[in-house]
């Protein structure tokens, strides 16, 4: 069996809600995710089961886009970027651990499986759970030509989201340990 690592920005920008059947999107990281998939689909020529792990924003204290996303919340100047209306698909480590595991003990699973969460969120409600979960306001938005003058083409991964659905996860039977933001987010921060 192979697993290979790939990513939800497979999908491109989109506003409507993608599963594993859905078509890649249009750009740089899809193609090259549609690439890096095409290569690894070879093994199946061999008789080799694979299994392409789709992973959304994967949440661990860290992370680095997590730790990244909380520093301005931390420094009480947090807020939605570009308006904030793009989804985020996240997925708590533990469960992308857990879905790799999955993946390894049931051989019904091959092909594309997304490893996120079944709630994406919103950029503006992602980082206001951030917020709350680390007791800081989140009002201060980021123009989406602020944030691009800031990071360049690295924008596209914030600014730019789709709201991802596991649907194999769910039909191969897998219960995710963390399906909100509010709980992944406080056990990521809970006191040690």
């Amino acid at each position: 069996m192979l697993v290979n690592a790939s990513g939800v920005d497979i999908y491109g920008a989109r506003d409507d809600a993608v599963d594993e059947s859905s078509p890649p999107g249009q750009g740089f990281l899809p193609e090259t995710a549609v690439a890096w998939e095409r290569e690894a689909m070879r093994a199946a020529e061999h008789g080799v089961r694979v299994v392409l792990i789709r992973s959304g924003l994967v949440l661990a204290k860290d992370a680095d886009a997590l730790v990244r996303m909380a520093r301005p919340v931390k420094l009480f100047a947090g807020g939605p970027l570009g308006g904030g209306r793009q989804w985020y698909a996240w997925i708590h480590l533990d469960d992308e651990i857990g879905l790799i595991l999955h993946a390894l003990d049931h051989t019904e699973v091959a092909g594309p499986m997304n490893a996120a969460s079944p709630n994406p969120e919103r950029q503006r409600d992602f980082v206001r759970t951030l917020a709350d979960v680390l007791d800081r306001p989140a009002a201060l938005p980021a123009p989406a030509v602020a944030v691009r003058l800031a990071v360049g083409e690295l924008a596209t991964l914030a600014l730019d989201g789709r709201p991802v659905v596991p649907r194999v996860a769910e039909e191969t039977g897998y219960a995710f340990r963390f399906p909100g933001l509010e709980g992944a987010l406080r056990d990521i921060y809970a006191p040690a």
